[in-house]
């Protein structure tokens, strides 16, 4: 679909970022069954991991990859199956987690943005903290791996969270990453149109939102429909703001995601009018 809205035809398509915690397989990638889905027999790509900030991450290594000439047109797809790594009798996290995918498409040019084309990504920003990775966490079932009693083997492939910590470190390093996000482009925050977030949950966004004294209209929720699908999203919440008439050709977006890792990352884009 993204294609299509892009009017691109795959087989121009020459590489493929999947985010995802978990592949259907842990071999082949998802990348290389979406570019076989797509129909391209030459795509390269990969997986990317970093949990709820992974569509950021891989929307800016595919503009990374076309900026240093390595590849023209990139797909970046966000799927995740939360219900599969959902505890069901966890009531903190069993109404909250959701499953869904989104894709984009980046394209390369030399040309300067202007009215009819004003397309572009901006810099970004990228950090972590596996100091307090913990805070959460899908656990294996090795025994040397978190055998804490409470996230030990009892709980592995199950997104464990510890509630509180979570949300006191989202808020802070959601607002962090878009002072610095916009900071890096030279950007005030009352240039950016829209403002999309990993859609955490809805306590989260709120406090975000206040914190960085933006009005409700300028930052993307979509939490209350879909949950909180991980790295799918940010590619969620900015496929409604377009369906609603908030993303349109020349509007400038932050996006930022946070979550497991720790890890976060923000990236500018203006939109150039289809899903690329």
């Amino acid at each position: 679909r993204a294609l299509e809205d892009a009017n691109v035809p795959a087989s121009e398509v020459d590489f493929v970022i999947a985010a995802c915690l978990q592949s259907d397989d842990i071999a082949p990638s998802m990348a290389a069954v979406v570019a076989d889905g797509l129909g391209t027999d030459h795509a390269g790509g990969f997986d990317l991991s970093s949990g709820c900030s992974g569509f950021v991450a891989s929307v800016a290594t595919a503009a990374g990859l076309i900026e240093s000439g390595r590849a023209s047109t990139v797909v970046v797809v966000a799927a995740e199956a939360m219900s599969r790594l959902t505890d069901k009798t966890d009531r903190a996290t069993a109404g909250l987690l959701g499953d869904g995918a989104g894709a984009i498409v980046l394209r390369g040019t030399t040309e300067p943005a202007d009215d009819a084309h004003p397309g572009r990504t901006g810099r970004s920003v990228f950090g972590s903290d596996g100091a307090n990775g913990g805070t959460v966490r899908v656990a294996t079932d090795h025994p040397s791996v978190y055998d804490d009693g409470e996230f030990g083997p009892g709980k592995a492939g199950q997104v464990q969270m510890n509630g509180f910590d979570t949300y006191k470190t989202a808020v802070s390093r959601f607002e962090s990453t878009v002072r610095d996000t916009a900071a890096a482009n030279g950007t005030a925050l009352d240039d950016v149109d829209l403002i999309v977030l990993h859609q955490a949950n809805g306590r989260i966004l709120d406090a975000v939102r206040k914190r960085l004294e933006v009005p409700e209209e300028r930052l993307a929720t979509s939490v209350h429909s879909h949950g909180n699908t991980s790295a799918a999203s940010i590619a969620l919440a900015l496929a409604d703001a377009r369906e609603q008439g908030r993303v349109v050709p020349g509007t400038r977006l932050l996006l930022a995601g946070f979550g497991s890792g720790l890890a976060w990352a923000g990236i500018t884009m203006t939109w150039e009018g289809v899903a690329a």
